[in-house]
């Protein structure tokens, strides 16, 4: 009985392990157009947002104001969708995500579903930190896609797009997301 435990333990931190050995997009897989494909969840940390406002003076949010923010990545479909679920404290964190931004609405339009709501550029820090991605274009509370525009390490050289999905919030008050990046190498021969 014992050595079962110790067996299906040692599994347990092989599964666990496998995002900080592989890449994302070696773990991922190719479409018929031999597209790479894989999918990330991410947890917003309102504890690093900060933002610069056009009108110190106003209170909300307003078109053109600043703001960065960064939170933790997991694999996809790890964080379930929903009001107030999960934290980007949990456990399973396989890198680090930076997002900044400007509004393109007022905080009251944001409320009202005013979509898209920023125009931003985000970060994506891979297991080891050496393989980055980036990626840029506009989101809000629908789905929508982004341009992949490079990457570093074993992500030097990709292009294509990661469409991000709203989940919902999280227990730090902001945004779960699911990204699904499609990438391609880009031919360095032109």
């Amino acid at each position: 009985m014992k050595k079962h435990l110790v067996m299906a333990g040692l599994f347990l931190i092989l599964i666990a392990a496998l995002p900080v050995f592989y890449s994302p997009a070696e773990l991922a897989r190719a479409d018929s157009e031999g597209d790479r494909i894989f999918v990330i969840d991410v947890a917003c940390d309102a504890r690093t947002f900060t933002q610069n406002n056009v009108d110190p003076s106003a209170s909300g949010s307003h078109r053109g104001d600043t703001f960065i923010v960064q939170g933790r990545i997991y694999p996809g479909g790890t964080i379930p969708a929903g009001e107030g679920v999960f934290s980007p404290d949990n456990p399973g964190s396989t890198g680090a995500w930076i997002c900044r931004g400007v509004w393109m609405v007022d905080s009251e339009q944001l409320a009202a579903g005013d979509s898209p709501a920023f125009d931003t550029a985000q970060t994506y820090l891979l297991p080891d930190e050496s393989r980055q991605l980036f990626s840029e274009g506009l989101e809000g509370p629908r789905p929508t896609l982004r341009a992949v525009t490079g990457g570093t390490g074993s992500m030097k050289g990709v292009v294509g797009e990661v469409r991000q999905e709203l989940l919902g919030t999280n227990v730090t008050g902001l945004f779960n997301f699911r990204f699904t990046f499609r990438l391609q190498r880009q031919d360095n021969d032109r």
